[in-house]
């Protein structure tokens, strides 16, 4: 799985997405590929997983 690296700040609109799974689980309320306006700075992690499973994780900041 991967997500493309990208800064978000403050008050930025911004669309997060990830890549190489079967389903995306962002944490902060994110839904992937869905625009929303950033509330902070901080960090969104996602958890992808397979058809069997098999989960993995990465960040955007």
């Amino acid at each position: 799985m991967q997500v493309a690296d990208q800064t978000v700040c403050e008050g930025d609109p911004v669309t997060v997405s990830g890549t190489g799974a079967s389903s995306y689980t962002w944490d902060n309320g994110v839904s992937d590929g869905v625009a929303f306006n950033a509330t902070a700075t901080t960090t969104y992690t996602v958890i992808g997983a397979d058809v069997n499973g098999c989960e993995n994780s990465d960040d955007v900041w």
